[in-house]
């Protein structure tokens, strides 16, 4: 328990201690400490919550940025689809931004509708790898066969931005007999 205090401590923000705001009979003292509990938990075998929720910016503002489930759910399909893949063919990957809550990207200055917010299925991360160029991680990714919706290459920021989408549980596949051609629908006929 002292374990799991201290690390609810160390990230939540300290002005909601000094003005009395969380106290440990607080309903949401109890639902932010098992939220920052869960924040330690694997998504792969190389990546955690916590580093696809880490931002100084959020540090800074006292910004608890803490996903919804649905939102974990995007970020697991980032990382077991996208990044861990990455990881896999080139060593570590040092992620700068991935998700962001709303307060965190309007912080900054994120677009309303930005993937970074894992909503509507969506995740995002911008990110580098140790030892290894850009344009080489790009390049790859580009010729790859994982499923991203938007690669940029933010040499400016010396990172890659990567795009995913987690496909909808109602997605089917549908055959069309004469050209033979498969495609998937997001709607299922009633």
């Amino acid at each position: 328990m002292k374990l799991v205090l201290f690390i609810f401590l160390c990230s939540c923000s300290t002005t909601d201690f000094r003005q009395n705001k969380l106290s440990k009979g607080d309903a949401n003292f109890a639902r932010l400490l098992q939220e920052d509990a869960r924040r330690y938990a694997p998504l792969s075998e190389d990546f955690t919550l916590k580093e696809l929720t880490r931002s100084d910016k959020a540090s800074q503002k006292h910004i608890l940025n803490i996903p919804g489930e649905e939102e974990i759910k995007n970020l697991q399909w980032l990382v077991e689809q996208i990044l861990q893949p990455i990881q896999d063919q080139f060593g570590k990957i040092l992620i700068s931004s991935a998700y962001r809550c709303p307060k965190l990207n309007k912080a900054v200055g994120g677009t309303i509708d930005s993937h970074h917010l894992a909503l509507g299925n969506f995740a995002a991360a911008d990110f580098r790898v140790v030892d290894t160029s850009l344009d080489e991680v790009y390049y790859w990714i580009q010729t790859s066969s994982l499923p991203f919706e938007q690669l940029i290459l933010e040499d400016d920021l010396g990172v890659i931005h990567i795009t995913t989408k987690r496909p909808d549980r109602t997605a089917m596949r549908r055959y069309l007999g004469i050209s033979g051609l498969l495609y998937l629908t997001d709607k299922v006929d009633d």
